[in-house]
């Protein structure tokens, strides 16, 4: 994949990337330095301790409780994203802007060999309308 050197990460998404397994970093740092702008993306959540992962349990932003979520492993085997600014509350629910995100980055996990699973389709079958949960900026090692 060709490095375009155009996006990099803002000092907090560099700090939730380096609690993720070197696996996840990898694919993470290498998609946001091929990424084309419009595809530029923030990592918002790597690990989460037990009171982050309980109060998104209690919010519905996950559907795990502690420690079952592979963002409570040391490090964290999994990360949450969101498109970059311009990003509003509505945003949340842009479901091909997080999948043209995360096809894109998935592309990048496959290139380096590094196994993921999406939270826009937990099954891997393609599809994301028959998921009961969907977590869209949501990336994890397989």
């Amino acid at each position: 994949m060709k490095i375009l050197d155009v996006c990099r990460f803002s000092a907090l998404s560099e700090y939730h990337v380096a609690t993720c397994s070197a696996g996840l970093q990898r694919v993470l740092r290498k998609a946001i330095r091929c990424a084309p702008l419009w595809l530029d993306f923030a990592v918002i959540c790597g690990h989460r301790n037990k009171i982050d992962q309980d109060q998104a349990f209690k919010t519905g932003h996950s559907d795990k409780r502690y420690p079952n979520s592979k963002h409570n492993a040391d490090p964290s085997r999994a990360a949450d994203l969101r498109p970059a600014a311009p990003f509003t509350v509505a945003d949340w629910n842009d479901s091909v802007r997080f999948g043209r995100i995360m096809g894109f980055i998935e592309a990048v996990a496959i290139d380096e060999g590094v196994p993921v699973r999406l939270g826009l389709d937990w099954n891997k079958d393609g599809r994301s309308n028959d998921e009961k949960f969907k977590d869209l900026g949501h990336i994890e090692e397989a």
